[in-house]
């Protein structure tokens, strides 16, 4: 009954906001203010990598697969996906409305498809909740796909998928490494 409850969500912040004020809240909570303040520092020079290897002219869509389907996820409010088209101003290749469905939003695959996007932003959600015999991993579900095989991101093999803990963290240390991530697939889409 005496345990101090702290509630750190706060829907008006962006997600670099709230990356900053969560990791300091909790530096100084346990007396961690310098190991705080290297995972922003971290974070920062991680998002500046990705801005920078990011082309504007390279259209993406964020997917998320579950129980084997590919599913889209909104650049707005879309899961796994939509925070890093606020952190590097990534043109979409669709803007439908989406929803924080855990599972991805309902758009068929014909119309992931018809977007034609440069690069796949994959959220493979049951790499962190499904057993190996339960469902196949999202590179596997979209290369395989007869429906995308003509987008140019499965042609250009332009996919990156988040790690499998992202769908459970998300956190810094996770978003910093999807950054880092997003920076060399940038770089090798560009070549």
């Amino acid at each position: 009954p005496d345990a101090a409850f702290i509630d750190m969500t706060n829907e008006e912040l962006s997600a670099d906001e709230y990356v900053i004020e969560s990791v300091t809240l909790l530096g100084e909570i346990f007396g961690q203010q310098e190991e705080a303040q290297t995972l922003i520092d971290d974070f920062h020079a991680a998002v500046e990598e990705a801005q920078e290897a990011y082309d504007s002219e390279v259209s993406v869509m964020g997917l998320v697969t579950s129980a084997n389907e590919i599913r889209y996820a909104s650049p707005q409010d879309g899961r796994g996906a939509s925070v890093f088209f606020d952190l590097l101003d990534m043109t979409p290749a669709l803007d439908a409305e989406g929803s924080t469905n855990h599972q991805g939003d309902d758009i068929s695959i014909e119309a992931i498809a018809e977007a034609e996007a440069d690069f796949f932003l994959v959220l493979d959600r049951d790499a962190a909740v499904a057993g190996e015999e339960e469902s196949s991993p999202a590179i596997e579900l979209i290369t395989e796909s007869s429906s995308l095989e003509n987008v140019p991101a499965v042609q250009n093999e332009a996919i990156y998928v988040m790690p499998d803990d992202y769908y459970l963290t998300e956190d810094v240390f996770a978003f910093t490494t999807v950054l880092e991530g997003l920076t060399e697939a940038f770089g090798d889409v560009a070549q």
